[in-house]
């Protein structure tokens, strides 16, 4: 049974540091029964080594190298460890493990990693001969495994970095090398690994001793290089732009950090009250003596409409009443020239009076109906209702003869003293927000304050409070909105009716990337599950 220093010695042949196992260059003269033999075992080993160079992991490159280790000298297994160096305080006990062992790979395992129970027993025997002080001991811990396990031989191959310069002379290996323990007098040397071979019959190890002899160094070259990589922690994931992953990492931290979520809506300013001039009746524009802004008092003339259908009565009226005054006239005359000398004088004085009494009653009622001319007409002037500001079209005072109809609006009054107010329309995809926050609060005690600028003070920030919100959508050309009106806090120093202005209302806070990618989640809420 070979120990620790059997098997460096069965290990040792010609190694260039310089020159890694996946970068061969080429074989030294591989021990066999003949040539052919060892040409074959060549390009074996070639062929093994190439495979392990294509790995991208530890772990496959450790399945292809043991797995030909194996197939080359018909062992049962052939094992990968990784030598883990202990972290223990600076004063350790004397009966604590020095290092342990991890696994790696065993025997072309490319399926599935074996279990931990399959596994601990190599662990185990790694730990014992990696902390072991003597080549007694290594070889004790060896042999005890074999009996353990039925086997017939098992050899441990350790790796050692090139970079300690043991590998590339040969002495070193065998009666020079420092011992791996704490007790020896140099620095204690850590493997980076070990290789466990085992076979079930001794008589199969004694064998394949030439082509182990060959092919190890080979092995221990492939594996050093990979087990040289350093095991991928925090710090090797990161890379080296470590700085961009941890920007990252505070950008997604604060994409999930709540912020106010603000809705914003478009308004108009209305006075609250005011009074709307309409036309009385279908016409013309006589005239307009007041202009847009003007200050009125209650009573103040400030249109005049012109009613064909009442001019042309009057002008009939007047005709009529013309042609009765003057038959009238005319029968005065007729009954003063009748003599009374004449027999039927008197009867001629009687049909005449009768005629005279006549055209008075007709002149009578064409008064009449002048007089309730004059009142129609009265009512086709338009005044002011209270004291105000006159609003309306500047056109209005230089369009005489415009014709309108009866119900149009031709202005309005706002009272000097006038409450304003906001009319918003909430559509329909930022409804549930806005509702949302209306509910939230007390309507008794508290109202939803948003903020506001309107067009005519830009850069002017306004806070005002939402008065009422209406309970049934209204459908136009822009979509189903609801309408909610809003009273201004602030003081408006020139408010103008129809105002435009862009309202904000809080609706809680969300986190950031939600208020970021609203309007693309709302649009898929509403296709997918409205």
């Amino acid at each position: 049974m070979l120990g620790w220093a059997g098997i460096l010695r069965l290990s040792h042949g010609v190694r260039n540091p310089t020159t890694q196992g996946t970068q061969m260059q080429s074989l030294p003269a591989i021990e066999g029964k003949n040539e052919s033999s060892g040409t074959l075992l060549v390009s074996q080993v070639r062929a093994i080594l190439k495979r392990a160079h294509a790995s991208s992991s530890i772990e496959e490159a450790g399945r292809h190298l043991m797995e030909g280790l194996r197939c080359l000298v018909d062992a049962e297994h052939a094992v990968l460890l990784r030598t883990v160096p202990p972290k223990r305080p600076s004063n350790p006990p004397d009966d604590s493990p020095r290092s342990s062992a991890q696994f790696v790979a065993i025997s072309g395992n490319s399926v599935s990693l074996p279990s931990q129970d399959a596994v601990q027993p190599w662990l185990e025997l790694a730990s014992k001969v990696l902390n072991s002080t003597s080549e007694e001991e290594r070889s004790h811990f060896l042999d005890d495994y074999s009996k353990k396990s039925g086997l017939g031989c098992t050899i441990a191959i350790p790796v050692f970095s090139s970079m300690t310069g043991l590998t590339s002379v040969p002495n070193a290996l065998d009666r020079n090398r420092p011992e791996v323990g704490a007790d020896s007098a140099h620095p204690p040397i850590q493997p980076l690994g070990l290789i466990l071979v085992e076979w079930s019959k001794r008589e199969r190890f004694d064998a394949h001793q030439g082509v182990l002899h060959s092919v190890v160094p080979w092995i221990m070259d492939a594996s050093e290089v990979w087990l040289s990589k350093p095991s991928r922690t925090w710090g090797q994931w990161l890379g080296k732009h470590r700085w961009k992953w941890l920007a990252g990492l505070v950008a997604v931290v604060a994409l999930f950090q709540p912020i106010e979520l603000w809705i914003e809506l478009d308004g108009a300013l209305q006075p609250q009250s005011q009074r709307i001039l309409y036309a009385p009746s279908d016409g013309f524009v006589a005239t307009f003596s007041a202009r847009d802004g003007q200050p009125v008092q209650a009573g103040d003339l400030v249109a005049r409409i012109a009613s064909p259908d009442l001019q042309l009565q009057r002008v009939q009226l007047e005709s009529e009443k013309r042609i009765t005054s003057e038959k009238r006239s005319s029968v005065e005359v007729a009954v003063n020239e009748i003599s009374n000398r004449d027999d039927s004088a008197a009867l001629m004085r009687a049909r005449l009076a009768g005629e005279l009494e006549e055209l008075s009653k007709r002149q009578e009622g064409i008064d009449q109906q002048l007089l309730w001319l004059d009142g129609e007409e009265k009512r086709l002037e338009i005044h002011a209702a209270v004291d105000g500001f006159l609003v309306c079209d500047p056109d209005w005072h230089d369009s005489e003869d415009r014709p309108v109809r009866r119900g149009d609006p031709m202005a309005r009054i706002v009272p000097k003293e006038a409450d304003w107010q906001l009319t918003s329309s909430v559509m329909d995809w930022d409804a549930g927000y806005v509702l949302q926050a209306w509910h939230r609060m007390d309507p008794k005690s508290d109202r939803v304050k948003v903020e506001f600028v309107l067009a005519s003070e830009p850069g002017v920030h306004k806070t005002g409070l939402i008065e009422s919100i209406d309970h049934a959508f209204r459908n136009d050309w822009t979509g189903p909105a609801l309408d909610a009106r809003i009273r201004p806090i602030d003081t408006l120093i020139d408010p103008r009716i129809g105002a435009t202005a862009k309202v904000r209302v809080p609706c809680g806070r969300y986190s950031r990337w939600f208020v970021w990618f609203r309007p693309v989640l709302d649009a898929m809420y509403r296709r997918f599950w409205l």
